[in-house]
């Protein structure tokens, strides 16, 4: 995936491109690009491990695919409910930190996120017995 097409996904997901630090901009390198499409497509907090560029670029493609409905609407109702799962899971890493924790709210958080990730696997469930009765007819 050449720069363009980064610019060109990062563009469909509605990412900025550049930064401004010290009152001065600057346009982001290709793995900052390649990091934001697959937080803002998954949610943050996840620990991505690629052997190469062209492996983290397929990731990305397939992501940006899958969020605007090219794998169908099933998928991307998935991929949404795991991005949301991920930012629970994110604000109670977050709360757990605290020096005064609040039990309530990180058992709430830990609740709905396990109800994200059950939405997301039920959706990819349908989207597998969508496939296979296309596949079929």
């Amino acid at each position: 995936m050449s720069r363009r097409d980064l610019l060109a996904a990062c563009q469909r997901l509605h990412i900025r491109t550049d930064v401004v630090a010290q009152g001065k901009r600057g346009s982001k390198d290709n793995n900052w690009l390649r990091m934001d499409i697959v937080e803002r497509t998954y949610g943050p907090g996840l620990q991505w491990k690629w052997k190469t560029a062209a492996e983290a670029d397929a990731v990305c493609v397939r992501a940006v695919d899958c969020c605007l409905g090219g794998f169908g609407y099933l998928l991307s109702v998935a991929q949404s409910c795991l991005k949301h799962a991920n930012d629970e899971l994110t604000k109670y890493k977050r709360l757990r930190e605290l020096i005064r924790r609040r039990p309530n709210d990180e058992a709430r958080l830990l609740r709905s996120a396990g109800q994200w990730y059950e939405l997301a696997r039920i959706a990819q469930e349908l989207h597998a017995v969508e496939s296979g009765l296309k596949e079929a007819a």
